[in-house]
């Protein structure tokens, strides 16, 4: 998601200084509380591309079947997990 902050442009009173016009460009809630502050937010999703069926089963059978021996003792429960929900494991 992508955010923009819209404030109107600051009026600098004194722009020879650098600390007056950063002060200016900090609105206090007191200090004028007609300011309006618009937000504008945007996102946009993007779907996972499909596998496609020509020959991936047998190369995931093959990834599962090696790394089923490396995540097969409990101490590796984690690696297992992630398997089964990236898919790579049926049970």
């Amino acid at each position: 998601m992508q955010a923009t902050l819209l404030t109107p442009l600051p009026r600098a009173t004194t722009p020879s200084t650098t600390t007056s016009t950063i002060k200016s460009l900090i609105p206090t809630h007191l200090s004028n509380p007609k300011r309006r502050i618009s937000i504008r937010a945007s996102s946009t999703e993007t779907a996972p591309p499909l596998p496609s069926s020509s020959g991936t089963t047998d190369h995931l059978h093959k990834l599962n079947q090696y790394s089923s021996h490396i995540t097969g003792p409990k101490s590796q429960g984690g690696s297992q997990a992630i398997l089964y929900g990236c898919g790579l494991i049926g049970r």
